[in-house]
């Protein structure tokens, strides 16, 4: 390794460390709750299942092994987010090691920072923000087997794609791609003569297989649901209009990447220096392919199925689209014109940050209205623990009731209970009706909004149970807003 590189490289590490601390120490002050993705996957993740109802089950995995490990606090969640970003600039810049020098692969990586979905909405921890990681790590280890074609190389790339698919299911999108890529491309197929590519996919889907077989016997819930979620366009024009929408929102995203390299480019006609590095034209080949193929692939799907695509998730599409930009453009960060685009890069980070917290504490002031990170979870649990000893000596093992108010209650209580979420039995496998007859369960809803009976619907599945408190929470915000009313009721454990 030469000297350059190593210095870049570390660079790299200290910059991905104070991405790291910045975002993994700073937006827990300013949470006092558990997000709603957080509550959703930690409701999942207290089964350890091989699957749920929206997505696969490594975000719920992660969730409940970082709450066992650093307990209720918004850090056991945010950090899970900060080290995705931290680890997908990571392996960018070692990806682009391949294709620019080294100190302008790692402002390439540094450059991601311009993009919103892997700066502003960081703290989310949720399948978009995980499969960061997996997009980039797969993309590296794409262009390393494309480079070297070592047997080690074929395995890890087969792992990490294995791997990512538990994140969630587009993540299909990427193995596709670098599928369709090693058969397209010439210098691809070379690779693919050996025994380690097949090897490889083995290993991909016996590491999936799991799930897959979850998803056998359980008659794909997961699958179904993204199914029946799908906004389905009826006609032609609504079609198109909704591809137009996906490109409008993807050209708003790239406008600070867009200044960045416009800052960059060298206005000057003279002829420049040739570069000393030049890499293989294959792998810039790959670099704009892992960039346009899954954005393509989506588009015409959208347009062939007609199903609404969700901003949400152009978050990994971002993953190699600095690299493809600096190589489409250009950019050299030894020349003196970087400087603008550099302090734009280091802008975007510091503001993106900034902004985050300032929309957790100022927001509430400004609207009047509470966030969900706001919510009064641990008082709503001690409330509910409170009333659950009032009658019982036995540790309460469900709560139910909407994802936000149960599965924060349920995150905080001393019980640790299973949450039932809209109580419906084919959607909480991990907390059946026999555990609900025999033990018992606490149900909570909205009294603000429903009153301060049990909404119908409650009253007649649930006739046994019994209110036994409204209680009236101060939102965990210094401004003005309106309180958090809750009901509890409990349903009693049967009586042998």
């Amino acid at each position: 390794m030469d000297p350059e590189q190593t210095l870049w490289r570390r660079r790299g590490y200290i910059a991905a460390g104070c991405l790291f601390a910045a975002w993994a120490f700073l937006p827990p002050l300013t949470m006092p709750n558990i997000s709603h993705d957080a509550a959703e996957g930690l409701i999942w993740g207290r089964g350890w299942d091989l699957g749920y109802p929206k997505h696969p089950p490594l975000q719920a995995w992660l969730l409940e092994a970082a709450r066992l490990v650093f307990g209720t606090g918004s850090f056991a969640h945010v950090w899970l987010s900060a080290l995705c970003v931290a680890v997908c600039h990571l392996a960018v810049q070692r990806a682009g090691e391949y294709v620019l020098d080294p100190r302008t692969a790692f402002w390439a990586s540094a450059s991601l920072q311009t993009v919103y979905y892997v700066n502003y909405t960081t703290p989310e921890f949720n399948p978009n923000v995980l499969q960061l990681p997996a997009y980039a790590l797969a993309g590296w280890f794409a262009i390393r087997v494309l480079t070297t074609g070592a047997a080690r190389d074929w395995l890890v790339l087969g792992l990490v794609l294995g791997a990512g698919m538990y994140t969630k299911y587009s993540a299909a999108l990427i193995a596709v791609s670098i599928a369709a890529f090693f058969l397209v491309d010439p210098e691809g197929r070379k690779r693919l003569m050996s025994p380690w590519p097949f090897a490889g996919a083995v290993l991909a889907l016996l590491v999936f297989a799991p799930h897959l077989w979850w998803l056998a016997t359980e008659g794909a819930p997961s699958l179904t649901y993204a199914v029946d979620r799908a906004q389905i366009a009826p006609s032609l024009p609504s079609r198109v209009a909704n591809i137009g929408e996906f490109a409008g929102t993807m050209i708003a995203v790239s406008l600070p990447l867009a200044l960045v390299i416009a800052l960059s480019r060298e206005r000057s006609k003279r002829p420049q220096p040739p570069s000393t590095f030049q890499p293989s034209d294959a792998r810039r080949r790959l670099v704009f392919w892992l960039v346009l193929t899954p954005i393509a692939t989506t588009a015409c799907m959208a347009l062939i199925a007609g199903f609404r695509i969700k901003a949400a998730w152009l978050a990994p599409f971002w993953t190699f689209a600095p690299l493809a930009a600096f190589l489409l453009f250009r950019v050299d960060a030894h020349a003196a014109r970087w400087r603008g685009g550099r302090t734009v890069v280091v802008v975007m980070a510091a503001l993106g940050l900034v902004a985050y917290l300032g929309v957790n504490t100022f927001r509430p002031y400004l609207q009047h209205k509470p966030m969900r990170i706001h919510f009064p979870g641990a008082a709503l649990a001690e409330q509910v623990d409170a009333a659950w000893r009032e009658r019982f000596d036995t540790p309460l093992k469900v709560v139910i009731g909407d994802t936000l108010a149960a599965g924060s209650a349920a995150h905080y209580s001393a019980f640790e209970p299973m949450v039932r979420v809209g109580d419906v039995e084919t959607d909480n496998p991990w907390a059946p009706e026999a555990m609900v007859q025999a033990s018992g369960a606490v149900i909570l809803w909205d009294a603000g909004r429903f009153g301060d009976a049990l909404p119908p619907e409650i009253a007649a599945r649930r006739p046994t149970a019994q209110i036994t408190r409204i209680v009236t929470l101060p939102h965990q915000t210094g401004a003005d807003v309106p309180p958090a009313r809750i009901g509890i009721a409990i349903v009693p454990p049967a009586v042998d």
